[in-house]
């Protein structure tokens, strides 16, 4: 089976290397150098240029067949290269959020823009933090990984990873 990870060279590159051990085919996404993906294939093209990503995912689709999964961490990329994405995952598709879409005044309707459904199964994966004693921290590419993983296993449309309130707690970025 084949698998898109967006991000595979850091937030979700442990996600990318488990895949890998299941015997998935997996496409990371990498902006200029690869930085050794784990992964048996690397599509270097930057995910901010829509038309680019297009390209480089219909050549990957040619080569590998159709993507069963999609594991899609870009919060830089405008609508239109999520929207290109989506288009292109006739199976399950996991748009990994920021925080700033489960901020208090974030609006749902634009998270929705961005964050498309796609053909297959669409599920979303809002990013919390969590506490280290009595300071706050963001979540470490294992944690974002395990997270993102655990939801393909559960199956569930929506989850958070961590804490979203108090807002006032959040990390500084």
């Amino acid at each position: 089976m084949h698998a898109l990870v967006v991000g595979g060279t850091r937030i979700l590159r442990p996600a990318a290397a488990e895949l890998v051990g299941r015997t998935w085919q997996v496409t990371v996404l990498a902006r200029g150098a690869t930085h050794d993906p784990p992964g048996r294939f690397a599509a270097p093209v930057d995910a901010r240029d829509a038309e680019a990503l297009a390209a480089a995912l219909d050549a990957a689709i040619a080569a590998r067949g159709p993507f069963a999964l999609a594991l899609v961490y870009a919060p830089f990329a405008p609508a239109a290269a999520m929207v290109a994405i989506a288009a292109r995952v006739p199976g399950r598709l996991v748009h990994v959020l920021t925080s700033r879409w489960g901020a208090p005044d974030s609006d749902r309707r634009v998270r929705d823009v961005w964050a498309p459904d796609g053909a297959g199964a669409t599920q979303r994966l809002t990013l919390g933090w969590t506490r280290a004693g009595d300071a706050t921290r963001w979540h470490t590419p294992d944690e974002v990984s395990r997270g993102v993983l655990d939801l393909v296993e559960d199956g569930a449309a929506e989850a958070t990873l961590g804490a979203l309130r108090p807002w006032s707690a959040r990390p500084a970025p």
